[in-house]
């Protein structure tokens, strides 16, 4: 076991009630990248053995790497048979058990994904667990609720990303689209994204268009779109170069400017991960965009920045990448 999983565990044993996630998160980041098995069962000794709280939900990433779905049952037993569904702590522990594609939990992620009583968070978590899952037993219902969010404002946001488990989708891609295009709200739309996005080849029109279309707002971070719009190019293998000649190429302003938008947000988003998430060096996305080794590229990424008045936000995403390269040198010399 790491050292810094003890001191992790020993920060949270002494400080359990102004524990700063912030700290658990870089701790858990290094653990997720150098750990192991023993580290993994250490930190689910701790979760198992104190009540699940908001703060714990920073310990799955390493749960994840290093525990193994076995290891679900105890906290399905521990944790979620003693939790009511509207405690927030409910929700995180179900899609996390969902990841793991833990069987006794299939029939409570159907209940809450299908059920419009739902909060926000337990909608989401819902979902996102039950898409680990074969859903072809359930296609109908699938169908039937997506049906439900045709025309309207506002919905269970997450519901729409079930499309993707659709064997016959094209026409609900489609409606999903124009639902979106026409009535939907921002502050609901990351489902119909995310989507399109795990639809493979079908959903792939859909979702570029939404990277430039203003309408769709998919760079928000204050409703979430950005961050499922992140996760959709993540999806798509959508490779940062490639998406920044579409930005270049694209003859109508209003859509440069929005595309833009999600580009520079996707890429603050991934420079918040370590390792790179989207498969790409930091060092390499620095040289392309940042580095005066590659003049030309870089100053056409500036100038397109200083166009729509982003040069503050060009830079901070500069320097967010500068300090990615200089981890990468020196996790190399670990």
């Amino acid at each position: 076991m790491l050292e810094i999983t003890q001191q992790l565990l020993t920060y949270l044993r002494l400080h359990p009630e102004r524990i700063d996630v912030g700290l658990i998160s870089a701790y858990i980041q290094t653990i997720v990248l150098r750990g192991s098995s023993s580290d993994g069962q250490a930190l689910l000794d701790y979760f198992l053995k104190h009540p699940p709280g908001f703060r714990s939900s920073y310990l799955f990433p390493a749960l994840k790497k290093w525990c193994s779905p076995k290891d679900a049952q105890k906290i399905f037993e521990t944790h979620l048979q003693n939790l009511d569904s509207e405690e927030d702590e409910y929700a995180s522990i179900l899609e996390l058990l969902g990841e793991w594609q833990y069987p006794e939990v299939r029939p409570l992620l159907m209940q809450h994904a299908f059920d419009p009583a739902s909060d926000h968070y337990l909608n989401r978590s819902a979902v996102l667990g039950l898409l680990h899952y074969d859903c072809r037993d359930i296609q109908d219902q699938i169908r039937k609720k997506i049906e439900e969010t045709y025309g309207k404002n506002l919905f269970p946001e997450f519901t729409p990303a079930l499309v993707s488990k659709l064997d016959e989708k094209a026409e609900v891609l489609e409606l999903l689209y124009e639902s979106g295009q026409t009535m939907c709200s921002t502050d609901c739309n990351a489902g119909i994204i995310l989507g399109f996005a795990l639809s493979g080849e079908e959903g792939a029109p859909f979702f570029q268009d939404i990277l430039f279309n203003p309408h769709w707002e998919a760079d928000s971070l204050a409703t979430g779109t950005g961050f499922f719009t992140y996760q959709g190019l993540l999806h798509q293998g959508i490779l940062w170069e490639d998406f920044w000649h579409k930005i270049q190429n694209e003859p109508e302003t209003s859509r440069q400017e929005q595309a833009f938008k999600v580009f520079t947000t996707a890429l603050s988003l991934n420079s918040r991960n370590f390792p790179d998430e989207s498969g790409q060096a930091f060092q390499k996305i620095y040289h392309t965009f940042f580095s005066q080794d590659a003049p030309n590229q870089a100053a056409s990424f500036w100038n397109v920045g200083r166009q729509f008045q982003m040069n503050d936000t060009l830079y901070e995403l500069e320097q967010a990448y500068l300090h990615r390269v200089q981890e990468e040198i020196l996790l190399k010399t670990i």
